[in-house]
């Protein structure tokens, strides 16, 4: 265990997205951390992809599929939490 000073220092430091205090043992945010941490892995997913998508061969492309994604990817995150 570390204390909460060291870890968010450590946050700023390496310039993670995420910090949350979690105890695995306890039950307490054990589950939701690895939420959020799909959910900003994902989102940086879908960043990329739209910028990727927009222009191929010169031409803007629909992003019909990343929206298809990320409705199966809740849906998926859903059956997770039940």
């Amino acid at each position: 265990m570390i204390s909460r000073e060291k870890a968010e220092k450590l946050k700023n430091d390496c310039g993670f997205d995420l910090f949350m205090e979690a105890s695995p043992k306890n039950g307490i945010n054990a589950q939701e951390i690895f939420i959020q941490a799909a959910l900003l892995l994902y989102n940086d997913y879908i960043k990329n992809k739209k910028e990727e998508s927009k222009v191929k061969n010169g031409k803007l492309q629909p992003e019909i599929k990343l929206k298809n994604e990320k409705k199966e990817f809740i849906q998926r995150k859903k059956k997770m939490c039940i």
